[in-house]
């Protein structure tokens, strides 16, 4: 697929390290950030497994893309905090209508997406030990979690 070059990003120009693309999958879930979407980012399709996750940026990778801010350097435009990870036709979307999706919804979806996925694990956390079945969640949202777990607890 050809990509308008003011679209896409420069290869490797503000592209996230191993570690930030495991934290961005974790985060998602599966599943495309983008509340009004949510379809699975892993299909099944005649028995072969394929993705449609993009990792999109929500400040653009450089100068001439989407929701530009010039003030981020190469590090920051490739960090966890102004990546999210969509589907295909939501991320072509929001990099083609950027007006219609400023930065400022793209990081509420990001923030909603987790916390959605935070009360679901408390949810299993909590109907496991009513029923006495262990219920665990794992990864980054895990992790989240309980460290959220932990500060409010802490309070």
């Amino acid at each position: 697929m050809l990509r308008d070059s003011k679209m896409a990003c420069s290869r490797g120009a503000a592209s996230p390290d191993t570690h930030t693309q495991r934290r961005l999958f974790a985060a998602s879930a599966g599943y495309c950030q983008n509340p009004g979407c949510s379809n699975e980012l892993f299909i099944d399709a005649s028995g072969k497994s394929i993705h449609i996750a993009e990792m999109a940026h929500v400040f653009a990778a450089n100068d001439g893309g989407p929701r530009v801010k010039p003030s981020l350097d190469k590090d920051e435009r490739g960090a966890f905090e102004n990546l999210v990870v969509l589907c295909a036709n939501c991320h072509t979307m929001v990099d083609k209508a950027p007006e219609s999706f400023p930065d400022t919804m793209m990081m509420k979806w990001k923030r909603e997406h987790s916390n959605k996925l935070h009360l679901e694990c408390r949810e299993l956390i909590v109907k496991g030990s009513e029923t006495g079945l262990t219920a665990r969640c794992s990864g980054a949202a895990a992790a989240d979690f309980l460290s959220f777990v932990g500060r409010a607890a802490a309070r």
